[in-house]
């Protein structure tokens, strides 16, 4: 405001910038809804797969199943794994556009 004020042709500079981080934040938040609701989906075995095996435990360990539920388990982990990746990847890609748009500004 009080940049504004006193250098009111600082606006021609500040109202494009802020209109890119508005279009830079609806494209990230799109691509980041995405990618939570994908993640969600990859947790929902895991833990549907965790309750499963804690209530079932006498009958796998009386079967010799562990081992079919441990790779089962850790194929489940690798893709929600992936999933979780992908949002902390584009966290990064959001923030890395942030900080270069402001490093522009600065100077």
């Amino acid at each position: 405001g009080i940049t504004a004020y006193t250098m009111p042709s600082i606006l021609v500079l500040f109202l494009p910038l802020g209109y890119i981080y508005w279009s830079i934040k609806q494209y990230f938040m799109k691509a980041s809804n995405a990618l939570q609701r994908i993640e969600l989906i990859n947790r929902s075995p895991v833990l549907s797969l965790f309750t499963e095996t804690v209530a079932g435990l006498m009958v796998i360990r009386a079967h010799n199943m562990s081992d079919f539920f441990i790779s089962d388990c850790e194929m489940r982990n690798n893709r929600n794994g992936a999933a979780w990746i992908l949002i902390s990847s584009s966290s990064q890609w959001f923030q890395l556009r942030l900080d270069c748009l402001a490093a522009g500004i600065v100077g």
